[in-house]
């Protein structure tokens, strides 16, 4: 190791770079969520919270729960699942702010404009309150980041389309939950729909299709791999 990456690494400085930012979406526990909703289980379970170690400090992370429970500020609530990920993050509310809205429910609206969050010179990103359902509604916001992360899926393997209408049914069933906003599964497919019925109906924009492709061809390419 040379002298000034050990100088670096000692000062904080870090001991990697990278030109993008990253953020995880379990696969599994969005299909885990949506099935236990669909048997309406859902508010039965316990869920889940990641502990996430960042800079010596511990922070909960959960973007399944802060989609579902995402405030109603049209900037977040027209947001797919997909896009929110990329774009969206929590912040913890200070403790100014939560004492003037403890006394003045009134200054609420203040932080769906954002302006609190911005610095001199930069505009002002848009933030919004998480619902009254959520476990930190209290205590943190969400708002839009300006540079998107690059969304990175985990867990089992993903469905793919395919000629089988079985497949077809599960590929449909994953990207509506991805590329559809939604709160409640009655948002993606009505009872009296199939998944890909409420598929077809489902008006997709241009980047989330391009998603969808790319997302297809990279199953196409693990299916090669594996024929070698």
């Amino acid at each position: 190791m040379s002298h000034q990456q050990v100088m670096s690494y000692l000062i904080g400085g870090g001991d990697h770079y990278k030109s993008h930012t990253f953020a995880f979406l379990n696969w599994d526990r969005v299909t885990d969520l949506v099935t236990r909703m669909e048997t309406r289980n859902h508010d039965d379970h316990v869920e889940d919270i990641t502990v996430i170690v960042d800079k010596d400090k511990l922070k909960t992370g959960d973007n399944i729960l802060d989609y579902r429970l995402r405030s109603s500020v049209p900037a977040f609530a027209e947001l797919c699942m997909w896009r929110y990920v990329e774009v969206a993050e929590k912040i913890s509310l200070t403790k100014d702010t939560q004492c003037i809205e403890a006394g003045d429910a009134h200054q609420c609206t203040r932080l769906d404009a954002g302006a609190e969050n911005a610095r001199p010179g930069q505009k002002a990103m848009a933030c919004g309150r998480l619902d009254e359902a959520h476990p930190q509604h209290n205590s943190h916001t969400i708002r839009l980041h300006a540079e998107p992360y690059v969304v990175v899926l985990s867990g089992r393997h993903f469905p793919r389309s395919a000629s089988d209408e079985h497949l077809d049914e599960e590929w449909c069933h994953a990207m509506l939950i991805l590329f559809k906003p939604w709160q409640h599964v009655t948002d993606l497919c009505m009872d009296d729909e199939t998944w890909m019925e409420a598929f077809h109906h489902c008006h997709f924009s241009e980047d989330s299709q391009t998603i969808m492709a790319n997302l297809h061809v990279e199953n196409e390419c693990e299916d090669a791999r594996r024929e070698i």
